[in-house]
C-alpha cells in the first residue's frame, strides 16, 4: 500500500493484494478466500473515498472486490488515474464515468464486466490510456473511441467483440 499526500490531502492510494483473478474460472457466484472482508462494500468504500478531494490516483488492484461497480464512483471527480484491476467486478461499466473529465488513465483489465464497451468514452476527452481487455464485454467497438484525441494506448483484446476498431485519426 501506498498514500502520497500533498499540502495535507492525499492526493494517491495505490493498494495492492494478492488476489490473482482467472476469467475463464469465474461463473458469477461468490469467490472464497477475498482478500476484503465479507462485509466490505465498494459503495460504501467509494462514498468513503469521495471525501478526500485531492485524490488524483486511485489503484485497487487485485484486492478481490467483488460485485458491479457502483455508480457513485464519479464522485471521485478529480481523479486523473483509475486502476481496478485483477478483481472480480461484473455487471457494466457505470455510466456516470463519463462525468470524470479528468481521468486520463482508466484501467479496469481482468474483471468480470459484461455488458458493451460504452458509448460515452468520447466524453473523457483527457483520456489517453484506456484498458479494459480480459473482461466479457460483448458487442461492437463504438465509433466513439475515435473521437478521443488524447489517446495514445488502447486494449480491448480478450472480450467479446466483434467488427473492427474504427480508424483513428492520432
Amino acid at each position: 500500500m501506498s498514500i502520497s499526500c500533498q499540502d495535507n490531502s492525499v492526493t494517491e492510494l495505490k493498494i495492492m493484494g494478492d488476489k490473482l483473478v482467472n476469467v475463464n474460472d469465474f461463473n458469477g457466484f461468490a469467490i472464497p478466500n477475498h482478500t476484503l472482508s465479507e462485509s466490505f462494500s465498494i459503495d460504501s468504500f467509494v462514498t468513503t473515498l469521495s471525501r478526500l478531494p485531492s485524490l488524483r490516483v486511485l489503484s485497487l488492484v487485485s484486492l478481490g472486490i467483488w460485485g458491479p461497480l457502483s455508480d457513485k464512483i464519479h464522485r471521485l471527480s478529480s481523479l486523473e488515474s483509475l486502476d481496478l484491476s485483477s478483481n472480480f467486478i461484473f455487471g457494466s461499466v457505470p455510466p456516470k464515468i463519463s462525468t470524470m473529465v479528468k481521468l486520463h488513465t482508466l484501467t479496469m483489465e481482468d474483471n468480470y464486466f459484461n455488458d458493451t464497451v460504452p458509448d460515452w468514452l468520447d466524453s473523457l476527452s483527457n483520456l489517453t490510456i484506456l484498458s479494459l481487455k480480459n473482461n466479457r464485454l460483448k458487442g461492437r467497438f463504438p465509433s466513439s473511441i475515435c473521437r478521443i484525441k488524447t489517446l495514445t494506448v488502447i486494449a480491448l483484446s480478450n472480450n467479446e467483440l466483434s467488427g473492427n476498431l474504427p480508424d483513428m485519426d492520432l
